[in-house]
């Protein structure tokens, strides 16, 4: 995980009832903002981010419009690396 995290430029936070209590998940997510990593929620459900990520700029996905989807995640990942 650390090691992974230092690559990567954003992170896609994929945002479920599971995500949300796995502490596995919330030690990534947190170890990413510690260092200063963009996080992006993806989620279908907005109660399903996590409390201190819900101001932050996500996507709801669309299950009927995948490729809205990939070109909503694309242009946030464009905007967090500006």
């Amino acid at each position: 995980m650390n090691d992974n995290l230092g690559k990567c430029d954003v992170m896609l936070l994929f945002c479920s009832p599971n995500a949300l209590t796995s502490e596995p998940v919330e030690k990534e997510w947190t170890a990413a903002d510690i260092i200063g990593k963009p996080i992006i929620p993806i989620f279908n459900n907005p109660d399903h981010i996590p409390t201190l990520l819900k101001a932050r700029l996500g996507v709801q996905f669309d299950p009927f419009d995948f490729q809205k989807n990939l070109n909503e995640i694309y242009r946030l990942i464009l905007k967090k690396i500006e």
